[in-house]
């Protein structure tokens, strides 16, 4: 899961920079965009993985309730908002740029949530 997050941070990381090359208005940002594409595209297939694979290990191998806990609350929100990211992304990357906005709050959500989620699952670690 460490490693969605980070590879999740990366995909941020490089989505704010195609923000910023817009905003001064350079006209070439499809390497850049790209890059945010790429690392976006796999980091959030990771990420709801990582969320998946929370309650079955909860479930079959330490026999506890799989949704009982404030970790596995917003592990549900932050997967809910990893996937809206990732569609509002897909508006964007098919023209709809009015939907970039969005698409940058709700990753923004989705990062700090992830590191929220982490921190409270700390205390389920072995």
């Amino acid at each position: 899961m460490v490693g969605g997050i980070v590879m999740a941070l990366l995909a941020m990381r490089a989505g704010v920079e195609v923000r910023r090359a817009r905003a001064r208005g350079f006209g070439r940002i499809s390497d850049l965009r790209r890059a945010h594409v790429r690392l976006a595209k796999f980091a959030v297939p990771v990420v709801v993985l990582g969320f998946v694979g929370g309650p079955v290990s909860m479930f079959f191998l330490r026999s506890r309730e799989p949704f009982g806990t404030l970790h596995a609350v917003l592990g549900l929100t932050v997967a809910t908002l990893f996937i809206a990211t990732a569609v509002w992304g897909r508006q964007v990357e098919q023209g709809r740029l009015d939907a970039a906005a969005l698409h940058g709050r709700l990753a923004l959500a989705a990062v700090v949530g992830a590191g929220a989620a982490a921190i409270t699952g700390m205390v389920l670690l072995p």
